[in-house]
């Protein structure tokens, strides 16, 4: 057994008993501490000088010293000792980098000191000084006062059931750090438009909203990181206003600073993941909906070491606290500049989409205003028109693609369509049909 530091009081009934007659076995036995400790205790107390009777008289302090006595700067062990602490730091960033142990450390460690520390002292050190340095402090957080979100580091999946495609998807944790309450919602990608989704999505599922909204520094999040003042993004900080709500990052490189969602990304991978990986999903809403369910038996489900469960305490303990939800759901307005063109169409270069406007504006600049639900197009101040927002091209019309010139001669006829390029349909064979201006080419015969 390695030779321990033992409390002074307890020490001198070990010197007691052994100088009382007691035998070392049996002491060793009765104080739990092995023979040779015994021995060396004794060991050092007769060289020391000191008399049996005077051992009571000394404090506590003294007695210590006589023990455990620090080595002297010019000794062996004072160096050997600095030499270490010196190298302390340097080892804990070493064993931060992928592949690097304890061992590999303590080679390299012995061959540049060969009377250093053995190997199982050298990780007792390592131990204690890790122990020291990452110390952390208990935070208790105020009920209804902060969110936590963070993206899940492992990507969920699902298969588009025509093309046999797997579209990987970001999945948003998001966590009250009072009650621990959690929401987890997958999206297609980490960009402010999904990221922006997935946070509404978790403000309607606590039903309000918290004083403060803490991520790390997400690139949808943080435009430019700082320890003090970051800057957001431009979306990110008109939800912001927009909910009441203070935007807060942590530090770089410090996920302790928001250690709950952290934790419970875990938790997501161990109750979340965990039971649906062997089910196979068809789209992004059926993800989610399988996301839910599970998702509701984590926060009924009691916590581990309590007596209630995450929604217990939340409801009875913090949603009272929330700020109610406005009446509608924040949404990302962008907007682009687009010129109306001769099939009476804009495109939204983000997506690629087209958007028909009325004809008389061919030719003229529009200014495009669309969110995740709807797109309107204004010429000036005037709006001219308002769509919903497709997941599809919007259809270019065949007679559409022969207009070349007399853009001039349009007449506002029941279809739209311009007379002369009638007679030119009507020529090559171009039928019109159907309520929403499909066409397609008939051979003529």
């Amino acid at each position: 057994m390695a030779f321990k530091p033992t409390r002074m009081n307890q020490v001198k009934s070990i010197l007691k008993d052994v100088i009382g007659g007691e035998s070392i076995r049996k002491t060793s036995r009765i104080y739990g501490v092995s023979r040779n400790t015994v021995k060396k205790y004794l060991a050092i107390f007769k060289s020391s000088g000191v008399d049996i009777s005077q051992m009571d008289q000394m404090s506590d302090e003294a007695f210590h010293r006589l023990f455990y006595e620090q080595p002297s700067s010019d000794s062996p062990e004072y160096y050997r000792n600095e030499k270490f602490k010196e190298l302390l730091p340097s080892i804990i960033n070493e064993l931060g980098r992928h592949g690097v142990t304890r061992e590999t450390i303590y080679k390299q460690y012995i061959l540049d000191y060969p009377t250093g520390y053995s190997y199982s002292r050298f990780c007792r050190k390592l131990k204690e000084y890790r122990t020291i340095n990452e110390a952390t402090i208990r935070i208790e957080h105020k009920a209804g006062h902060r969110m936590m979100v963070d993206f899940a580091g492992s990507k969920a999946h699902w298969i588009d059931v025509r093309t046999g495609e797997v579209h990987q998807c970001e999945v948003l944790v998001t966590t009250l750090p009072f009650s621990s309450f959690t929401h987890v919602y997958a999206v297609p990608s980490q960009k402010q438009s999904d990221f922006v989704i997935a946070i509404n999505e978790a403000l309607k599922y606590i039903g309000g909203t918290p004083s403060v909204l803490t991520s790390d520094n997400l690139k949808s999040y943080v435009s430019k990181a700082d320890r003090y003042e970051p800057k957001f993004t431009e979306f990110c900080s008109q939800m912001g206003a927009y909910y009441t709500m203070e935007l807060d990052a942590t530090r770089v490189g410090k996920p302790k600073d928001k250690a709950n969602v952290e934790r419970h990304v875990t938790i997501v991978y161990n109750h979340i993941y965990a039971p649906l990986r062997d089910q196979v999903f068809h789209s992004l809403e059926e993800l989610n909906a399988a996301f839910g369910k599970q998702l509701d038996e984590l926060n009924n489900k009691k916590m581990q070491g309590k007596a209630y469960s995450r929604r217990e305490r939340f409801e009875q303990n913090e949603k009272e606290n929330l700020r109610p939800l406005p009446s509608s759901m924040f949404e990302v307005n962008k907007s682009t500049i687009a010129k109306v063109q001769r099939n009476y169409h804009v495109i939204v270069g983000e997506n690629n989409h087209y958007y028909s406007v009325p004809y008389q504006y061919i030719g003229k600049s529009t200014q495009i205003i669309y969110t995740t639900h709807s797109v309107e197009i204004y010429c000036g101040t005037e709006r001219i028109a308002i769509h919903k927002e497709t997941t599809e091209h919007m259809p270019i019309l065949p007679w559409q693609l022969i207009c070349r010139k007399n853009t001039s001669d349009i007449r506002n006829k029941k279809d739209g369509m311009p007379p002369i390029l009638r007679k030119r349909q009507q020529r090559s064979g171009l039928i019109l049909c159907g309520r929403y201006k499909r066409y397609w080419t008939q051979n003529i015969s």
